[in-house]
């Protein structure tokens, strides 16, 4: 019977990451200094991209604000002390999951009516900052420019309402020399919002 070659190689081809939170530190101090008068939201949804949320969140405590995709996730730092600001990207599903953002001051990202009236049915004891997700071309969660005013409406008539903030989602802003960014840029500045 043949045995297969012997590899000196063999054990080294396990795959490891190392991760290096002083780096990941730097970087968020590095974009704090470009924009200095603007407040910087680091996304740490699934896991961290697999860094760890909590201790990214750590290393990140002089963060603005976090971001995540669900509630679960959030509740997950907040039972390890994460005290920040915190986003729920992908909104809320259901009562417990609004219930859950009000309990602990999660902002909810709303792409949807529905949402919306989940809020409208939870009755708000104290202020909730809430976001509107503008679809602005990206074309995957989001109000159309269309239906943007009437949810817009619907949050601000929510009984004890704290902020209300918009939000969209640059499609291709890695790419210069496509113009998608600018043109759903475009499209933001035509809401004639305040800033």
């Amino acid at each position: 019977m043949n045995k297969p070659p012997t590899d000196s190689r063999a054990h080294s081809r396990h795959s490891r990451i190392i991760i290096d939170l002083q780096a990941i530190r730097d970087n968020y101090r590095l974009l704090k200094s470009i924009a200095p008068d603007s407040k910087v939201i680091a996304v740490i949804k699934a896991d961290a991209y697999g860094h760890g949320a909590v201790e990214v969140a750590r290393a990140l405590a002089d963060a603005d604000a976090f971001a995540v995709a669900t509630s679960g996730e959030a509740l997950l730092l907040r039972e390890a002390g994460i005290r920040q600001k915190m986003l729920v990207l992908g909104g809320v599903v259901d009562v417990q999951e609004m219930q859950d953002c009000i309990d602990y001051q999660l902002d909810p990202v709303f792409h949807q009516f529905w949402q919306i009236q989940l809020l409208q049915q939870a009755g708000l004891q104290q202020a909730l900052d809430v976001w509107l997700k503008f679809d602005s071309g990206m074309g995957r969660l989001g109000f159309p420019q269309d239906q943007l005013p009437k949810a817009v409406q619907q949050v601000q008539q929510i009984p004890g309402i704290g902020s209300l903030r918009l939000m969209t989602h640059l499609a291709n802003a890695d790419d210069q020399d496509d113009d998608k960014s600018g043109q759903q840029i475009q499209k933001v500045q035509q809401l004639g919002l305040e800033r």
